[in-house]
């Protein structure tokens, strides 16, 4: 192997693994929203837990992150807790930001 193709193979396999750190990152901030969420709506415990998975799943569903936004915001909205999608959005930043953090720091 020459060592053009050495290094063609280590920069795929940093794209890899920055990918799965992208989607780890992304699935474990979406369900962390998900329970922010549900404490707002006054879930705990297993109902909480049940919640967050079921963001996680819309979240998973689709490739644009705006449908797991929307379904946050229209139960929240569902239950008198006015809550923007600008906030929901700021939520999963911030929680994309720690996900990453702690997965980059082991």
């Amino acid at each position: 192997m020459s060592r053009f193709e050495e290094i063609e193979k280590a920069h795929e396999k940093h794209f890899e693994l920055m990918q799965e750190v992208v989607f780890l990152a992304s699935s474990r901030a979406a369900k962390a929203t998900g329970l922010w969420a549900a404490n707002k709506l006054g879930l705990h415990g297993t109902a909480a837990e049940v919640y967050a998975t079921e963001a996680l799943e819309a979240f998973l569903s689709q490739p644009d992150y705006t449908k797991f936004i929307e379904k946050v915001r229209e139960d929240l909205n569902a239950k008198g807790v006015k809550v923007s999608s600008h906030r929901i959005d700021a939520t999963l930043r911030e929680e994309t930001i720690k996900a990453k953090e702690k997965i980059m720091n082991g």
